[in-house]
């Protein structure tokens, strides 16, 4: 070579020698013209619709918004909401309370964390926003928890420790100064089989990621940086020898490597054993960076046997597979290390090697694979336990996972949940103890044997708790495969027509005055005189001369309190608007409207204080701003006086307590999102209930939040609880408490059916405990006993009290004079009696009285518009009144 072709420039990786042409690319232009002096001819090798400069010719036809995150450029696409800029600082972040990420969540908790760190820059120079921006530009995908951010880099672990410390916990309860140990040696696996008959697990697939050192990664990877580390891969992969041994395949249309190509009906097979790498098709995958310049520089690698294969450059720069038939963890474990130990070696030999840190382990894009990096996954066939409503909890406690499959089939893939802090050789043991417990039950339960017993006690195991409580699951970022946390339509995904974005289409069918209540603005009907505008309070209020609520009664007695509240807010948005619009909107006082306003927040009752003082005292007869509630739920100091001795009046007696989880806005102005954290907080801590409380969550008919045996609109009312079902009532509508009805609602209920808790329905919780007969101290310590969140997770001041309900359904016989208390017209009927606290030691007592014996509870309170009897007394004031006016 002549020395003028020596100092030739360094040319980019789509120029090449004109005597060695990439097939199949045109030769747009001459670089350089050939002399005597025997310079080099270089002709561009750009196509015309090709990467970097554009995306690739098989994106032609997809849609926009798929195109706008497969060319050269980050992605952007209002459309979707994928506005998020990676590389530039915001003054602030935009509104996450509807997000369903962790990294949104740890935002959300921790305002001053993007301050923090937005203007850190790795040596690479991948700042913060680069990688968040998958987690701020995707709202809510899917069902379950994304993690919503990447590692654009080993460094970024580092350079953004606060937060990826915090997610690394979430996902693994793995601590901060922890080291994550390694155990290759597959010898010491438990011989145990899971599956001895061999019916219930189809196959076994192991997959380890890894990353290369010395490159970013792929959110990150430039076009020339992409195609050197596929470069690399498949030389290593081209050096194995025996059972590995095979070829590396580049996606079809990439012409990045060109020594082998991929078949029509090669890639055909491949789709059809499930072993293609899948196309970017999701804004998570998008946003994050992974789909730039795609299908340049991505490839597989599979054996003959088909056994074994590896991708290359798809989340990962590696993701490496060993499948095997039946229960074969142990040999598939094997095999899949023997190769990842092979590829290492031809690593080394190219001075090169897998990127890994003492703390971290084995370094990955998403935090979800960091430490081992391995995940084991089984396809089984469990019918029977897939049919139990308790399915998800009993795979949760065993660590494990559901992963997507034909929801028409009895057929799922089972995986672990954890991948950090423990060795690859602990993790699979561990597994297949999991899994052969769920093999042992699905027998028994196809024997038609009992297993609530064991099951009870799997849940009780301390070692089972702490595994449930440690899993966290989340969707991967790219995998070909999406994670979810439950079974019978196993993908139960946000669709289009479905809250927040649209009315869920099970409501279609009711009327306009009350579909308008249940999407996801606040209520504005016309047609029933609900336009009071929650967001932006009005300079001067309506017309209240016709309303009969306490609060228009306040307001019509002291008209400058309006004004002076208007221009307050909490610090969550919460205007005084939004919490007089029911009472505004709803002149009288049926339906519930009896009060008028609401609080939308914990913080409400401190920043409207000066009117919701005022109603406060008035409702509870006399309760000064300075008074100080103290509570006692020690049932055991109830007193033992019975309320009917001889069983002939009392048919049976329910309690219920309302609580508000603190850190989230109350129902009336919840969030989409905050509203199914509500839901997931609250039914993992009602999974842990003792043994003897054990039970089971049903969502409501309709709602996708969490997947499980739906609750019937009515079958609350068969429990004798009243209705669970979408709010009709001008005043509930108006307040917002059924915005995005169905979604992140539903019971739970424990087996003896004597607890329930309703979730997210006019509170975050709702506690009900319902016996037969008079005793009201055993059913009080129904619900004071099973309080199972903690007193300081509720938004509680000392100020108030806990708001206790006690409904009795009292059958009143008429006495030989053919009259009785509280109703001199009538001879029989059904009574609903209600005890509410309302001070340090005073109970309300309403009796509700119905001419009728056939009706419900709940038909019964809403029947009639004013109580035949109401006094206020101590409870064991209140229970021998009863007793007397039962009796008179």
């Amino acid at each position: 070579m002549s020395a003028a072709a020596a100092t030739a420039p360094q040319y980019p990786s789509v120029l090449r020698p004109a005597s060695a042409p990439a097939p199949g690319i045109n030769r747009l232009a001459l670089a350089l013209a050939g002399t005597s002096t025997g310079l080099l001819i270089y002709v561009v090798l750009s196509p015309k619709r090709y990467p970097p400069h554009h995306f690739d010719k098989q994106f032609i036809t997809v849609d926009e918004w798929i195109q706008q995150g497969v060319g050269n450029f980050e992605y952007y696409c209002p459309e979707k909401g994928a506005t998020f800029p990676p590389y530039k600082w915001l003054d602030r972040l935009p509104d996450l309370h509807q997000h369903n990420n962790n990294t949104a969540d740890v935002l959300r908790r921790n305002p001053g964390l993007y301050d923090d760190l937005k203007r850190r820059a790795t040596e690479n120079g991948i700042n913060f926003g680069k990688c968040i921006k998958t987690g701020i530009d995707n709202i809510s995908a899917q069902v379950d928890e994304q993690v919503g951010v990447v590692a654009g880099d080993l460094e970024s672990y580092s350079t953004f420790r606060e937060l990826f410390d915090e997610i690394i916990s979430r996902l693994h309860a793995y601590p901060k100064d922890g080291s994550q140990p390694h155990d290759f040696h597959s010898e010491k696996l438990t011989d145990a089989r899971i599956d001895p008959l061999g019916k219930y697990v189809l196959s076994c697939t192991s997959r380890v990621v890894r990353s290369l050192e010395g490159f970013d990664f792929p959110p990150t990877l430039s076009f020339k940086d992409r195609r050197e580390v596929e470069r690399v891969i498949a030389a290593a992969l081209a050096g194995l020898d025996g059972v590995p041994k095979g070829t590396y395949h580049p996606l079809p249309g990439s012409l990045s490597y060109t020594d082998t190509t991929l078949s029509k009906s090669e890639e055909a097979r491949l789709k059809e054993e499930g072993i293609l790498m899948p196309e970017p098709a999701s804004t998570i995958v998008l946003s994050s960076g992974i789909g730039r310049h795609w299908p340049d520089g991505r490839g597989i690698f599979s054996n003959a046997q088909r056994d074994l294969y590896v991708w290359v450059n798809n989340s990962d720069h590696m993701e490496i597979f060993s499948k095997a038939r039946g229960d074969d963890v142990k040999g598939s474990f094997e095999r899949l290390m023997r190769m990842v130990g092979d590829l290492e070696k031809g690593l080394r030999g190219q001075e090169c090697g897998f990127a890994h840190d003492d703390h971290l382990g084995y370094v990955s894009t998403c935090p979800s694979n960091l430490g081992t990096g391995l995940r084991i996954s089984l396809e089984m066939r469990l019918p029977n336990l897939m049919d139990r409503p308790d399915f998800r909890d009993i795979l949760r406690k065993l660590g494990l996972r559901i992963m997507v499959t034909e929801a028409s089939t009895n057929v799922c893939s089972i995986e672990n949940t954890r991948t950090m802090g423990l060795t690859e050789v602990q993790l699979t043991n561990d597994f297949m103890g999991s899994c052969t417990k769920l093999v042992g039950i699905e027998s028994r339960l196809e024997e038609g044997l009992a297993v609530d017993d064991e099951v009870r006690a799997m849940f009780s195991d301390g070692n089972f708790r702490r595994a449930f409580q440690q899993a966290n699951v989340v969707t991967p970022l790219m995998g070909g495969l999406s994670i979810v946390a439950g079974v019978g339509a196993l993908w139960k995904l946000t669709r289009p027509e479905y809250p927040p974005r649209s009315l869920a289409p099970e409501l279609k069918p009711l009327p306009e005055r009350i579909r308008k209540g249940l999407g996801d603005d606040e209520y504005y009907c016309e047609e029933v005189g609900a336009t009071f505008p929650a967001d932006e309070p009005p300079r001067k209020l309506p017309d209240l001369s016709k309303h009969e609520s306490l609060l228009a009664r306040v307001l019509k007695e002291k008209p400058s309190l309006y004004k002076y509240l208007r221009e307050r807010v909490t610090s969550n948005g919460v205007t005084i608007a939004k919490c007089i619009k029911t009472g505004i909107d709803n002149p009288s006082t049926a339906d519930g409207g009896e009060i008028g306003i609401v609080a939308g927040d914990e913080e409400s009752y401190e920043t409207f204080k000066e009117l919701f003082n005022i109603i406060i005292d008035r409702w509870h007869r006399g309760y000064p701003s300075h008074a100080k509630h103290t509570n006692d739920l020690d049932h055991h100091r109830i007193a033992r006086t019975r309320i009917d001795p001889t069983g002939k009046y009392v048919i049976s007696c329910c309690a219920s307590a309302v609580r508000s989880i603190r850190g989230f806005k109350l129902p009336p102005s919840i969030s989409f999102q905050e509203r199914r954290e509500v839901e997931k907080l609250s039914t993992q801590a009602l999974a842990d209930l003792p043994a003897d409380l054990h039970g089971h969550y049903h969502p409501l008919v309709g709602s996708r939040s969490i997947n499980a045996i739906e609750e019937d609109a009515a079958s609350g009312a068969t429990h004798g609880l009243g209705e669970f079902t979408y709010p009709q009532a001008g005043p509930v509508l108006s307040s917002g408490i059924g915005r995005h009805w169905p979604d992140a609602r539903g019971v739970f209920r424990t087996e003896t059916g004597d607890l329930s808790v309703r979730i997210n329905n006019t509170d975050h919780l709702e506690f009900i405990s319902q016996r037969m007969g008079d005793d009201v101290k055993l059913t009080l310590s129904g619900v004071t006993r099973n309080f199972i969140l903690s007193s300081e997770s509720f938004p509680m001041p000392h100020l108030f009290g806990v708001i206790l309900l006690l409904a009795l359904n009292v059958l009143l016989q008429a006495q030989p004079s053919g009259k009785y208390c509280g109703s001199p017209s009538t001879a029989a009927g059904n009574a609903t009696v209600y005890v509410t606290m309302t001070s340090q030691a005073t109970f309300d007592i309403t009796v509700w009285l119905s001419p009728s014996g056939g009706q419900d509870v709940a038909s019964t309170k809403t029947g009639l518009r004013s109580p035949e009897l109401r006094m206020s007394t101590t409870l064991r004031q209140a229970v021998s009144q009863l007793r007397t006016s039962i009796n008179c």
